[in-house]
């Protein structure tokens, strides 16, 4: 049967969620307008239109971009498509890029193949279902004052961001807040000290990205996160606030799950930053 390449759009959100249904996995089609909007999706197709390939890439600046989402359906693997999918989203950045990605357990060997090398991790945690009201769900008192955001903030909040993820994405987290189910800044002053965001998916709240000048402000807005839900949520914590989050997101209930790596293509460094205690998701990191 032959199969094409092609760059996806809108006319293919249906057909990515099948897709990411048919390994497992729990895209739906907000998390993927999210992922067309900021970045670039290709997949193969049969003859007939059936996708059953992909890969996205976002990039956040001209030579450093995340890669996520590579999917190859069940039924096609083992034909070198995911080898090509990959190489076709990561080509879309010039030569010498950072392109990063959170590599899956089955994954992991494709990526190796390909040239990308683990150059840190990042830490895992859900929160089970709890009843309203309950110790995990409560979010705790504090001084810290605490608002919701608004589209007025978000520059503001950008800059935060970029000390904190290295790179300037202020037209990403513009989609993500429009995308959040709940959205909240800490406050100092007219100084922004921190901001969270809780995105609800079709199995999981996902508490991120989180970025706070300290471990109070960060502790602060995720109990607020996590006081907006009942449901299960996931949060993605980067190795340098790991210990943060083995005592703040355990004391609250959390449960550590996996402790998967961030590769880049030739082991080439991320960029750098301070205050990212958690991922947008580990698909945008």
């Amino acid at each position: 049967m032959n199969l094409n390449l092609y760059q996806l759009d809108r006319h293919d959100i249906d057909a990515l969620i099948r897709l990411s249904a048919s390994v497992g996995w729990d895209y739906d089609a907000a998390e993927v307008n999210t992922l067309l909007t900021a970045g670039c999706l290709f997949g193969h197709k049969t003859s007939h239109g059936d996708l059953v390939s992909s890969a996205a890439i976002v990039p956040y600046a001209p030579t450093f971009a995340f890669l996520r989402m590579v999917i190859v359906h069940p039924q096609y693997q083992r034909r070198g498509l995911g080898d090509a999918v990959t190489a076709a989203a990561r080509d879309t950045m010039p030569a010498g890029s950072c392109v990063a990605l959170v590599a899956t357990p089955d994954g992991r060997g494709l990526y190796e193949k390909m040239g990308f090398e683990a150059v840190t991790t990042v830490h895992k945690y859900v929160r089970s279902r709890t009843a309203a009201g309950s110790p995990t769900h409560l979010r705790v008192a504090s001084a810290v004052a605490l608002q919701a955001m608004h589209a007025k903030d978000l520059a503001r909040v950008a800059e935060l961001d970029a000390s904190a993820f290295g790179v300037d994405r202020q037209a990403f987290l513009r989609q993500r807040w429009q995308q959040s189910a709940t959205s909240w800044i800490a406050t100092d002053d007219a100084k922004v000290m921190g901001y969270a965001l809780g995105i609800k998916g079709p199995v999981n709240w996902i508490l991120g990205p989180l970025v706070a000048r300290d471990d109070h402000y960060a502790s602060q807005l995720a109990a607020q996160i996590m006081a907006s839900t009942t449901d299960a949520v996931r949060i993605d914590v980067p190795s340098p606030h790991a210990e943060w989050a083995a005592d703040e997101l355990v004391r609250r209930g959390f449960v550590k799950v996996a402790e998967p790596p961030i590769m880049t293509y030739l082991g080439r460094p991320l960029p750098t930053g301070q205050g990212l205690y958690a991922l947008a998701a580990q698909v945008f990191g």
